[in-house]
């Protein structure tokens, strides 16, 4: 596995995440530790989710990714994308199995 990490443990594979990159990610994904998380415990389907790149969210969750994933603040994929508005992804990650029952806290 490739285990690259920036100084706050931020990896390709968040940056990817984030920035929609759909054509390099698949060539990523079987070397990297798909559920990696950064200095706040975010992994890259947070991103997905906060940026609203839905193909990379398939990509993510096809390769392994927690889908009820939480960072230190107990902020899952599924509110990320709540918290942005981006109710697409929302109901993309509802239908991989998030727990909708998060969003009542």
């Amino acid at each position: 596995k490739f285990r690259y990490k920036s100084e706050n443990k931020f990896t390709p594979l968040h940056f990817m995440a984030e920035r929609g990159l759909t054509k390099t990610l698949p060539l990523v994904l079987p070397v990297m530790q798909v559920n990696c998380l950064d200095d706040h415990g975010l992994t890259p389907l947070h991103y997905a989710a906060a940026t609203d790149q839905r193909t990379v969210i398939e990509l993510l969750i096809g390769a392994g990714s927690t889908v009820d994933a939480a960072d230190k603040h107990g902020s899952t994929p599924l509110l990320r994308a709540v918290s942005k508005g981006h109710m697409e992804c929302f109901e993309l990650l509802r239908r991989h199995g998030a727990n909708v029952e998060l969003l009542k806290r």
